[in-house]
This record gives structure tokens, C-alpha cells and sequence, in this order.
């Protein structure tokens, strides 16, 4: 049994969510409502995605839709030496829409395919994969949708555009 010792002293109203960071809200009542106010940023988002294995929360934070191809790959010939990023894209409910894996121009070979990009990773896994799964320009990343990143090795950065620029 879990102890409730929290006072007013507690509350914390005002805790900034750092742009680009992905939050959990969970509620034990039907239909609670959230609403996110602050700064619509006019430049590009880089952001950090941890390697060995790591998670990266993150999301679209830009107030337009995105399409998965929108996510710009870093081109570090030290990333891009067969390791392997993933993205898994979260709805609403917290219930997985789809896991793409980035391949990259190296990969693709190995792969028999021309495009780079990402592609359904159960596909990749799989060996089934075709130029025409390549999903950069048909799997939509809305506003405000959660993603989960994982990088194998190394240390990478992703960048989001700005709709805006």
C-alpha cells in the first residue's frame, strides 16, 4: 500500500516541460482534458537521441502535422556506420500506431533497396521490405503525437523542421 504524505507545500504548478520532451499523463477519471500553453518556436528543434540502446521521449512540438520523412538524419559517418535507429510513433490512448526503422544509403544496399529512409521495422526485420514501403512521405507525425526514439551504438541528433521557417 502506497502512503500519501504530499501537502500543499507539494503542489507544483509551475513545472516547465522543456521544448522537444515528451511527457506521460495518465488519469484515473474519463475524458480529463490537458491543455499545454507556451512559445511557438520559429526554428528548427535538434535534439539529442541517446545511444546504447537508450529511449529518446520526444514528439511533434510543432503546431502543424509532419510527415515521418520530415525527421532530417544526421549524416555523421560514425552514426551511419550499421547502427540502427528506430522510431515508434504513440496515439492518443498511449496504444502503438507503428515502428519505422531509419535505413541509411549503406544499409539500403543490403536491404536490395534504393531508398533511404524510414521503413516499417517489423518489415526490415522481416527482409520484406521494398523501395515502395519506404514511408518518409506517407506516415503522418500530427501535432502534438508522442514518439519514442531508440538508437543502438551511438549518440545522434535528430532534427525537426519548424513549420514556420
Amino acid at each position: 500500500m502506497q502512503e500519501w504524505t504530499a501537502t500543499d507545500a507539494d503542489w507544483s504548478n509551475d513545472i516547465p516541460v522543456p521544448f522537444g520532451k515528451g511527457v506521460i499523463i495518465t488519469s484515473g477519471e474519463a475524458d480529463t482534458t490537458l491543455t499545454f500553453a507556451g512559445q511557438v518556436v520559429s526554428e528548427a528543434l535538434t535534439f539529442e537521441v541517446k545511444g546504447g540502446n537508450g529511449i529518446t521521449w520526444t514528439g511533434n512540438t510543432t503546431p502543424a502535422d509532419l510527415k515521418l520523412g520530415d525527421f532530417a538524419i544526421p549524416t555523421d559517418q560514425n552514426f551511419l556506420s550499421g547502427d540502427s535507429l528506430t522510431l515508434a510513433i504513440y496515439n492518443e490512448s498511449g496504444s502503438l500506431d507503428g515502428e519505422y526503422s531509419f535505413v541509411d544509403e549503406k544499409n539500403a544496399a543490403g536491404y536490395g533497396l534504393t531508398k533511404t529512409g524510414w521503413y516499417p521495422l517489423e518489415k526490415m526485420q522481416e527482409w520484406t521490405a521494398t523501395d515502395a514501403d519506404c514511408a518518409n512521405e506517407t506516415v503522418p507525425i500530427p501535432a502534438g503525437k508522442m514518439v519514442v526514439i531508440t538508437s543502438g551504438e551511438a549518440d545522434t541528433t535528430l532534427t525537426l523542421p519548424s513549420p514556420l521557417e
